[in-house]
């Protein structure tokens, strides 16, 4: 019975330590998260965020050029 206690904390470590780390703290939990995924994950997001946003900028520019184009009256 002295091992138990033991055996419980060496258990409970060996949980902890093989948890995977997430940059998502609504996934990870306590334990499993991790502030250079966290910032890897939102540099990702900026990323996507400012491509969507070019594509739009260059979307809107051509339609411009193609509305300029067509008589009036359409």
């Amino acid at each position: 019975m002295k091992f138990l206690p033991l055996l419980l904390a060496s258990a409970f470590s060996l949980l902890l330590s093989s948890c995977e780390t997430t940059g998502d703290p609504a996934a990870g939990g306590f334990f499993g998260w991790s502030e250079e995924k966290s910032n890897q994950r939102i540099y990702a997001r900026e990323e996507a965020l400012y491509n969507i946003e070019a594509d739009t900028a260059r979307t809107n520019y051509e339609t411009r050029g193609v509305r300029s184009q067509v008589p009036r009256g359409y």
